[in-house]
């Protein structure tokens, strides 16, 4: 069976040796650690990276170094991501015909059709805005 799945002999024996004892304290600490990583990590939804998450740790108490924790969330696969900037998409400097403000806020009129109004509403989701 080592010969199928290429590994020495020795090796299958520690493994399974490791498999019937009980957890080290290095181990315990270890699942401790990366349980603390990934509670940061999704708390923050994902956007927090290594320094974050160990700015977090220091904080609970843990002695860990941030290239310990660099590692710890490559090994969990736990990748930050940047929320999106808000970009303002109205440009006013350009050379367009731009319609005087006829109306100026005088919205009550005498009779219907002599005013139209319209408003954009953005709406807030957790994709982005909705206009």
């Amino acid at each position: 069976m080592c010969q199928v799945l290429k590994v020495s002999t020795s090796g299958y024996y520690k493994w399974l040796k490791d498999q019937s004892s009980p957890p080290s304290e290095k181990k315990k600490y270890r699942v401790e650690i990366q349980q603390k990583i990934s509670k940061s990590f999704h708390e923050s939804f994902g956007t927090y990276g290594s320094p974050r998450v160990h700015d977090d740790l220091i904080e609970w108490g843990y002695t860990i170094s941030q290239k310990t924790v660099a590692r710890m969330m490559r090994e969990l696969g736990l990748k930050a991501t940047q929320k999106e900037k808000f970009v303002v998409t109205t440009d006013s400097s350009h050379d367009l015909i731009i319609y005087p403000n006829i109306l100026n806020r005088q919205f009550s009129v005498e009779e219907p059709n002599q005013a139209w109004v319209t408003d954009i509403t953005y709406i807030w989701t957790l994709e982005g805005w909705v206009y």
